[in-house]
């Protein structure tokens, strides 16, 4: 049996302030796109492998392995990833 390619976890909400809501990763197919949408949190998302673009204020950014982009609550934003090298990446809500 083949192996789901994202996984999600979620973290109990603790009495505080900023927290971790939930963290997982995902392996994109090619061309694969999140958006456009707005978030109620923050999301820091860290590319491990491969390479996609961050499109936030009508503005694109090339993004490669190694390099982060975070969401900003309210924010309009997306992200798609390469056609040729699709990456694979992990990240956390906040």
């Amino acid at each position: 049996m083949a192996l789901p390619n994202i996984d999600r976890y979620m973290v109990p909400k603790y009495m505080s302030d900023l927290y971790m809501s939930y963290y997982g990763s995902q392996s994109c197919p090619p061309g694969w796109l999140y958006g456009p949408a707005m978030r109620d949190h923050y999301l820091y998302v860290l590319v491990m492998n491969g390479r996609g673009q961050y499109r936030v204020r009508d503005r694109d950014y090339p993004i490669a392995a190694g390099q982060a982009f975070v969401l900003f609550p309210g924010e309009l934003a997306m992200y798609r990833a390469d056609d040729l090298e699709p990456w694979e990446y992990t990240w956390f809500g906040f």
